[in-house]
């Protein structure tokens, strides 16, 4: 209770919508059901191509077999498998036509083995929202625990008060939804459109599509509030406690000529300066940007990451400052 009080004290908004996940299975579960019914209605229809097939097939060590047997069900489903394995073994020559012949023919194959067996009446249509219920029951308990984890984030962190919507992702195998609960989400912060992807692999939070800043993120973003809480949040759910206590870091940063007297003396970064691991990485960036945006110069910088946000990983790292008036150790024109 104590809890509630605080987030309702502190003017925390932080809510589920699911609505865009429930359209998205419903719509997924009628295009199942009508590519059902129109594969129903070829397979009562359906008719044995047999050129088709001996055009395929022609190298096929079996295909007489085949065509003596074309009213056995279980004597075609054995030399279809044979079929297959010896389409999928021919080396692709030319234009690949002698392979996609014998895939063509088949699937014809497959498509009359089915056909063997196809109901006389037709599919109903099912209750595309009862089927959808469980799949949207588990995912919003899933979304309700990640609710409680970024309350509890919230109440640990200095927060400005933007609001926060969790929409879940659907999972997807072979470009197809998947219709099993999801654990992802898009967590949209404040009022516009700043959001990322947050995955749960193996208990843990990998965050992606992290906004990287730059002259568009006034559509991202209504204030420095916004911009500051969104960065921190994903700190927190990265790594937990990190924008409380870092460790210190050194990073470079090119920056515009023009600017040298500001940056030889500041003691703060402004947020949402770019920075990075590697010397040379910054160094690059200088020399590509001069060609367009003017010379820039290269500063060695000492900062705590408690005010950053790390937006790539691996052997050279990018960051951001999160926090305006982000506290520096130093500040080194290279």
């Amino acid at each position: 209770m104590k809890f509630k009080i605080w987030l309702e004290n502190n003017n925390v908004n932080v809510k589920v919508d699911l609505s865009h996940f429930k359209s998205l299975i419903i719509k997924e579960l009628k295009e199942l059901h009508y590519f059902s019914v129109s594969r129903q209605s070829n397979l009562r229809n359906f008719k044995i191509d047999v050129n088709l097939i001996k055009k395929g097939l022609k190298n096929f060590n079996k295909l007489q077999d085949l065509l003596n047997n074309l009213s056995n069900k279980q004597y075609i489903k054995n030399l279809i498998k044979e079929a297959e394995k010896w389409y999928l073994s021919l080396p692709i020559l030319g234009d690949g036509e002698e392979k996609f012949s014998a895939m063509k023919a088949t699937r014809h194959l497959s498509d009359y083995e089915d056909s063997f067996d196809v109901k006389v009446e037709d599919i109903p249509e099912p209750n595309h929202e009862e089927d959808a219920e469980e799949i949207i029951f588990k995912t919003r308990e899933n979304m309700e625990v990640l609710k409680k984890e970024i309350e509890s984030i919230i109440q640990n962190i200095d927060w400005n008060g933007s609001s926060i919507t969790i929409k879940p992702n659907p999972g997807y195998e072979y470009d197809t939804i998947s219709f099993e609960p999801t654990e992802s989400a898009e967590i949209i912060v404040g009022q516009k459109s700043a959001l990322f992807t947050l995955f749960r692999v193996s208990g843990k939070n990998e965050v992606e599509d992290i906004i990287e800043g730059g002259e568009e993120e006034e559509e991202f973003f209504s204030n420095n509030n916004e911009k500051n809480d969104y960065y921190t949040l994903i700190e927190e759910l990265r790594r937990p406690g990190s924008t409380s206590v870092g460790k210190n870091l050194t990073l470079y940063t090119a920056r515009p000529i023009e600017d040298r007297e500001y940056f030889r003396k500041t003691k703060t970064l402004p947020i949402n300066l770019f920075l990075t691991s590697n010397y040379d990485h910054a160094s690059g960036i200088a020399s590509d940007l001069s060609t367009s945006g003017g010379a820039r110069d290269v500063y060695r910088v000492k900062i705590n990451s408690k005010y950053l946000t790390q937006t790539l990983d691996g052997p050279i790292k990018y960051y951001m400052v999160r926090k305006e008036n982000a506290p520096i150790e130093s500040i080194n024109l290279i």
